[in-house]
């Protein structure tokens, strides 16, 4: 193995020892095949048939397997657990490890039931597909790759260049500087978005081999190291280059809807209704900030139709004449794929199809909101219309999702800019959603540990004492402790008998104290499941001013851009100075906003790569301490004693209103009954908890309480009136400013604003009207434009500095 100079070195590789008491096999001819075969039934050879579901279950010898779960006769790391996309349910042949890293074996295998056999080869078929068959021959130097059929429009030995290599389905799994290859289906150590599931067609799946998934100049892949991302490969050339391609996605003549037509590389430079497209090198009639510097794997050549940022309806461009819009869809055509039938709903949404198929009248958003007409441009302006978009059933004001928002339907909020601009809706799951996802819970239930991220909500085991010893009041009985966590009220939290369970969202798993004398609660000793916890922290709270230690500040969305030094960071949309891989595109919900600190690769705390190419590669920020679950204390931030600012969630009401909207008295924050729960003075002591006064200590909406009544629900808002909002002399950090409606009219370099009819296109003109800062565009904050420089140089727009509200309350 090549060691490249200076990046990298290889720590460590394992041996070629044989097994003792395993014979080492001839050279061996794999050609039992299955034609036009499904993956229950045959096994694809160019991936080591790692992509097999089906039932058999003996070795080529005889043997019976070995269940996957079993640690017994073998000890091994091929478990369910380690290898969570691999099919390890059962004892059935699988190929969990296609890459041969642990054990090299080039088929489906499996361990035997045999002490004196480790593992052996299964009689898989190979899959024999369009006229070709994918098989390899085992020799005592290796594996080599048989000849296929040539009509076949992939290549298991070589490249095409004039396709960039797209074509290839080899198995070659290392770079041109000898690193090896990562896991297509894995993110360590580089988390990315060319997953098999997001990428279909492109070759990709349960291994490491270099493949092309967008529009590269060749085959690449993610490596093993963690200091270098990607690199290319050395995959040969074909011979065959020039020859034009038969598959219309390899001719790059079409884009895959379903991938929002983000793989399209072809060359159409203009829109559905005829205006050349603007380069994207240029700013040009239009500024913009989608360019090949900002966007390097966005494929951003000449004036090609292209989507950089993901926009709902496919590849576009901006438009080249200043007289025309400032940008449209193209029509490039759209890639054969499967079709999905989708069945429209008037009572509900389905979340897996992001509420897109929801087609009923609720027209107000979760916290009431009335929703703004879809057709009308008042008081937000945007592009959501029924013309732009007409399958989308945008019918008058009713919640829908038009462009693909990952939280489901939501409208446009017609009291804007009081409230926010927008907000989802409350439109039910449909109940087919609710069975599977009961079913996947039930499933993801462990019986041995319970993952703190979730707070131990999937911990389905037998313990039944808590950390002190205490034995656990069985969940079904109301005494010694009454409760309304019962088997019935929640039939989804596995109450059963008195084993330790988190019903409610406390930190952990927990359970009442059968012993009258005593305490009432506590919390049990379960173990800490070790597992993949992305998608739950994705939906961790978040907050604008502070970062939580525990959490690694990985909590923190507010705007500090400069390290602990001093160094302005470098906004994580950009590659330069410092070439990444921590971009929006591939840390989707890790809020790379700007240049603001975050955490997104699990880092101590908040950080940013450094703007001055002369500074360090990277610095820690100096956030506050969130004083939730440390002991540092941070400063208390401003208050209220007669109402509370929506912007802030009210989190700034210290007052003494004590009932919620429904007329229910409060509970005192230092209480456990009626209700249990852990937002008590000493957890909180920021949050001016104060005998039983409505107060939102962990961000909800706005102000709330727990409810004293043991007949009642367990919380409600509270009847707080509004603080007025200072929309007038500031604008909202979380609104990108859209919301300031004051009159400054000069940016942050002193040049005079012009008239917005003077410069902006119609859409944005319209309803800002005088030469005052507005973000009517949802860019990064306010912002104007300027007459140009004598010498025609000049920047046609620029930032204005209006305060963030959150920097003044």
């Amino acid at each position: 193995m090549v060691t490249p100079p200076g990046s990298w070195s290889t720590i460590w590789e394992y041996c070629d020892v044989p097994e003792c008491g395993v014979e080492i096999e001839e050279k061996e001819e794999v050609q039992f095949e299955c034609v036009n075969c499904t993956a229950f039934e045959c096994g694809n050879y160019s991936i080591s048939q790692s992509d097999y579901r089906g039932a058999i279950n003996i070795t080529e010898s005889g043997r019976e397997c070995q269940p996957w779960s079993s640690q017994f006769p073998h000890l091994h790391d091929f478990t369910p657990e380690n290898y969570p996309g691999a099919g390890l349910d059962g004892n059935a042949c699988r190929n969990p490890d296609p890459s041969g890293a642990a054990i090299q074996v080039n088929r489906a295998f499996c361990l035997t039931n045999d002490p004196d056999r480790r593992f052996e080869k299964c009689l898989v078929p190979a899959c024999v597909h369009e006229g070709y068959i994918d098989y390899i021959t085992e020799t005592e130097s290796g594996f080599e790759m048989n000849a296929q059929d040539v009509n076949s429009p992939w290549s298991f030995t070589c490249g095409t260049m004039a396709l960039r290599q797209q074509d290839y389905r080899g198995n070659i799994s290392w770079t041109a500087q000898g690193i090896p290859c990562q896991r297509w289906d894995s993110d360590e150590p580089h988390g990315h978005v060319n997953r098999p599931e997001e990428r279909p067609g492109k070759g990709l799946g349960a291994h490491n081999y270099c493949r092309n998934p967008g529009a590269d100049e060749r085959a690449w892949c993610y490596t093993t190291s963690d200091t270098v991302r990607w690199a290319y490969c050395d995959v040969p050339a074909c011979e065959h280059d020039g020859e034009e391609p038969s598959d219309p996605i390899l001719q790059n003549t079409c884009g895959t809807m379903s991938m929002r037509q983000t793989d399209y590389t072809g060359k159409i430079a203009y829109t559905k209704n005829g205006f050349t497209c603007q380069r994207w090198d240029t700013q040009e009639p239009n500024t913009h900030r989608n360019t090949p510097e900002t966007k390097p794997f966005g494929n951003l050549e000449e004036n090609y139709c292209r989507n950089p940022d993901n926009e709902p309806d496919g590849a576009w461009c901006y438009v080249a004449d200043p007289e025309g819009p400032r940008w449209e869809y193209c029509p490039v055509p759209s890639c054969p794929e499967e079709v999905v039938e989708v069945t429209y709903s008037e009572s509900c949404g389905t979340h897996s199809l992001l509420q897109q198929d929801y087609i009923g009248d609720i027209s107000q958003t979760i916290s009431g909101l009335p929703c703004q007409r879809w057709d009308a441009q008042a008081p937000n302006a945007h592009q959501q219309t029924p013309e732009n978009k007409p399958t989308a059933h945008l019918e008058s004001n009713f919640c829908r999702n038009p462009d693909g928002e990952i939280g489901g339907a939501w409208c446009y909020n017609q009291n804007f800019p009081e409230g926010p601009r927008w907000e989802y809706c409350s439109v039910p799951k449909c109940e087919n959603e609710k069975a599977e996802e009961e079913d996947e819970e039930a499933a993801s239930a462990s019986q041995t540990c319970g993952t703190l991220s979730i707070m131990q909500t999937d911990y389905a085991g037998d313990i039944s004492t808590t950390e002190n010893g205490y034995e656990c009041q069985t969940w079904d009985s109301q005494s010694p402790n009454e409760h309304g966590n019962t088997p019935e009220d929640k039939p989804n939290a596995h109450l059963e008998s008195n084993f330790c369970r988190n019903p409610d969202g406390e930190a952990r798993a927990w359970c009442y104290v059968a012993d009258p004398d005593g305490p009432r609660w506590e919390f049990c000793s379960i173990p800490s499941c070790v597992a993949d916890e992305d998608d739950v922290q994705e939906e961790a709270p978040t907050s604008q001013t502070c970062g939580t230690l525990s959490l690694l500040q990985a909590d923190y969305v507010g705007g500090i851009s400069t390290t602990d030094n001093g160094n302005e960071c470098q906004r994580w949309d950009s590659q330069s100075p410092n070439a990444h891989g921590n971009t929006p595109e591939d840390k989707p919900n890790a809020h790379l906003e700007s240049n603001f600190c975050r955490n997104p690769d699990g880092e101590a705390r908040a950080w940013c790569y450094v703007a001055d190419p002369d500074g360090p590669r990277w610095e820690f920020c100096a956030i506050p301490l969130c004083a939730a679950d440390e002991d540092d204390v941070q400063e208390e931030a401003p208050t209220s004693q007669t109402c509370g600012t929506l912007s802030l969630l009210q989190a700034d009401y210290i007052g003494d209103i004590s009932t919620t909207e429904n007329g229910n008295e409060c509970q005192r924050w230092d209480s456990q009954s009626p209700n249990t729960h852990g937002n008590t003075p000493e957890d909180k002591p920021n949050a001016h908890l104060e005998s039983n006064f409505c107060r939102n200590p962990d961000g909800e909406a706005r102000a709330w309480c727990y409810v004293a009544d043991p007949d009642g629900p367990r919380w409600e808002f509270c009847a707080i009136p509004e603080c007025p909002e200072l929309h007038g002399t500031c604008g909202s950090r979380a609104n990108f400013q859209v919301d300031y409606v004051g009159f400054e009219n000069t940016t942050a370099s002193g040049r005079p604003c012009v008239p917005w009819s003077d410069f902006a296109p119609p859409s944005e003109s319209d309803e800002f009207q005088g030469a005052f800062c507005r973000n009517p565009t949802l860019a990064e904050r306010a912002y104007c434009y300027v007459a140009e420089d004598a010498d025609g140089d000049g920047a046609n727009w620029e930032w204005c500095d209006i305060p963030f509200c959150e920097d003044l309350v």
